[in-house]
């Protein structure tokens, strides 16, 4: 939970940077690139996350790649400041987080599917319709397919998980059959 309140901290910061500057989708954006560069990059993550490197170092590596690469001055200054104070182990967790906010600025909810099978595009768009009537934002899917689900699917936003699965239907019934007790034999 330290995690969490941490990246909400840091990411609600970058939000209202970005809202007062109008550069929102900008800071999204590159905040996004330099958390896919740590997820590519062995020896950027092996250098930012390692404990012995000092972190004066740490910040002119960051910063040389940054510079390379032509971030805003307001997102690297941005980035160095979390290395500052050493909270570069919470990156992926701010993006998300930084994500997560700017989406509900946005009135987007994003939404993860997993089927059975993969969705036609016709059976996407009416299941993100159903979300946009029940959730009144534009909606984000996210598809994933699951064998194991045997058939139906499965709809995660929010708080809210609805499970309209085969095997969710099966667990189910087997835990209110094992709620019926079992007469007693003679």
């Amino acid at each position: 939970m330290l995690n969490g309140a941490v990246a909400r901290r840091y990411a609600q910061a970058l939000l209202e940077i970005g809202i007062e500057t109008n550069s929102l989708n900008e800071m999204e954006q590159y905040l996004g690139r330099f958390v896919n560069m740590l997820d590519n990059q062995d020896d950027l993550r092996r250098v930012l996350y390692h404990p012995s490197v000092v972190m004066a170092e740490k910040k002119e590596l960051v910063n040389a790649v940054l510079k390379a690469d032509q971030f805003p001055e307001t997102v690297r200054a941005f980035i160095l400041l979390v290395i500052e104070r050493r909270r570069e182990n919470y990156f992926i967790e701010l993006y998300q987080e930084f994500v997560r906010l700017a989406n509900q600025i946005r009135n987007i909810v994003e939404a993860r599917v997993t089927s059975a099978v993969e969705l036609s595009e016709e059976q996407v768009e009416r299941l993100k319709e159903q979300l946009r009537t029940t959730t009144g934002k534009q909606v984000v899917l996210h598809r994933q397919v699951d064998p194991s689900l045997l058939g139906g699917l499965v709809v995660a936003f929010g708080d809210r998980i609805i499970d309209g699965s085969v095997a969710g239907k099966i667990r189910s019934l087997k835990e209110s059959l094992q709620q019926i007790p079992l007469p007693s034999l003679p």
